[in-house]
């Protein structure tokens, strides 16, 4: 990564050229390099919340089971177990949602938004006394 430009310029035929001073090129693309890292750590710990979805739909699933069992009668433990299927699903859509909506503006505002603009004024009507 560090060396991605001047091997590309090498490869063209136009010399290992690097078009900016020195130090300020092997600086900035160190922290290329650090930035490419982190975003590649955070990227695997974001996936790892996936995996604790999962355990959450087991661990609840395990709690409303056992409940089912503690019942005395069929009809009470198949309720249990309806009731808990329905809280489960109902919860794992909240939480599809908040995250589809995290998604929306954190990483897909973010590439279009740039801030720049003019300020908002709501319009106002005078009170007439």
């Amino acid at each position: 990564m560090v060396l991605k430009q001047p091997l590309a310029n090498a490869i063209s035929k136009k010399g290992f050229v690097i078009t900016e001073k020195t130090s300020d090129y092997f600086v900035e693309s160190g922290f290329g390099v650090i930035e490419t890292l982190l975003s590649m750590f955070s990227n695997t710990v974001s996936f790892i919340r996936v995996g604790a979805f999962a355990l959450n739909h087991v661990g609840l699933f395990i709690a409303f089971a056992s409940m089912a069992q503690m019942m005395k009668n069929n009809a009470g433990s198949i309720l249990m177990y309806v009731l808990g299927n329905v809280i489960i699903i109902v919860l794992e859509g909240l939480i599809v949602f908040i995250q589809g909506l995290r998604l929306e503006y954190y990483e897909l505002f973010s590439k279009y938004y740039d801030g720049s603009g003019l300020q908002f004024k709501p319009i106002t009507i005078d009170s007439v006394e």
